[in-house]
């Protein structure tokens, strides 16, 4: 501000002063008009900056009036200072403003509006939130410390884990143990192949005598034990039947028909042994067992058309055998049972025509 100007203030609008800086005339450029400076108020904390203040047409001023297109001369020196000193604090205030914005900004914890502008007491960029972190305010209005989610670990609960493979386990020992007996069965060769590698064996098949009428009374055999031939219309029982006593020869040749091994021995046989050719009968379908006296072995083992004679209970042909002909493997009659036969034990044959069973014993 000149402190040597003489000048003094105008006093528009009847000595009544409105709040702003009155415009000049005479001294300013041409037409009237000087370009005023105004410093308006901070909002939201901070200051907007200075704005040039709109121009003023010379045709009016504050106080003044015009005559002739001309404007009057009003004594409004002093105005011209106190431009001056708004021009001078403008600058200082907006630094000021800007400063305290740019400390606000970097403590700011909500992003910043789109368009704000400098001054405006809101950042133009503001801290971006952590991802996956919570954001928070503390009670001075700081941003909290943000912190990440915890893991808590998870133990495992060995109980059912053991249960459900101790149950997987049993299952498939369980699968395993049924399908056993296919496997092998599917493994294992013919029935005929076996035979052909039994030793000793007798095969009568294709004999003319090999014949299947059925006969009652007293019938005679090219061979003994008989491996087949006519035969009672009754059949011998024969589902693991272990008889003590001797059987009916011709009952006995028709349960052969019907795909049964006979085991036979003679009298004097060992007990030991004779307990050990019954274990390898009893419960079984399709066997039967009992002492035949006048063998010329001890042991006599026979189907339809085939023979095995062995001296010794332990002789491994009469595993053989039976594996290779049990079940029924080449029965004359196929579906025919071993039930329902005879039970009892005699020598001669038991006629039970008109008992109620058919011509073919069944």
């Amino acid at each position: 501000m000149s402190t040597g100007d003489t000048r003094r203030p105008a006093t528009p609008n009847n000595g009544k002063s409105t709040g702003e800086p009155a415009e000049t005339v005479g001294d300013g450029p041409r037409g009237g008009v000087l370009p005023v400076k105004k410093a308006t108020s901070a909002s939201n904390g901070g200051s907007r900056g200075a704005r040039p203040a709109a121009k003023v047409a010379g045709s009016k001023a504050a106080g003044g009036k015009t005559t002739g297109g001309k404007t009057a001369s009003v004594k409004a020196a002093p105005v011209v200072d106190e431009l001056e000193d708004v021009e001078d604090e403008a600058p200082a205030r907006t630094a000021a403003s800007r400063s305290t914005a740019s400390a606000r900004s970097t403590t700011a914890t909500r992003p910043a509006k789109a368009g704000s502008r400098p001054g405006s007491g809101r950042a133009l960029f503001a801290e971006a939130p952590a991802k996956g972190r919570p954001q928070g305010k503390s009670a001075g209005g700081k941003g909290r410390k943000p912190t990440g989610p915890v893991k808590v670990a998870e133990s495992r609960n060995w109980g059912p884990i053991a249960l459900f493979s101790f149950v997987g386990v049993l299952a498939l020992a369980i699968i395993g143990y049924a399908a056993w007996p296919s496997i092998v069965d599917a493994t294992k060769p013919s029935w005929k192949d076996q035979l052909a590698s039994i030793s000793g064996l007798a095969s009568y098949k294709g004999e003319t005598w090999l014949t299947a009428n059925h006969k009652s009374g007293v019938l005679e055999y090219p061979v003994y034990p008989p491996v087949g031939g006519d035969h009672n219309p009754t059949w011998q029982n024969c589902m693991g039947d272990v008889y003590t006593s001797e059987i009916s020869k011709e009952q006995a040749v028709h349960s052969l028909e019907h795909g049964a091994i006979w085991v036979t021995y003679r009298p004097d046989l060992p007990a030991d042994q004779v307990e050990k050719l019954a274990s390898k009968v009893r419960n079984k379908s399709y066997m039967m067992m009992s002492p035949y006296p006048g063998l010329d072995q001890p042991i006599s083992l026979q189907t339809w058309g085939y023979q095995l004679k062995v001296s010794d209970a332990n002789d491994g042909r009469i595993d053989q055998f039976i594996s290779a002909l049990g079940g029924a493997v080449d029965s004359q009659e196929p579906g025919a049972v071993c039930s329902g036969g005879i039970t009892d034990a005699t020598p001669t044959p038991l006629d039970m025509a008109g008992t109620g069973m058919d011509s073919a014993g069944q």
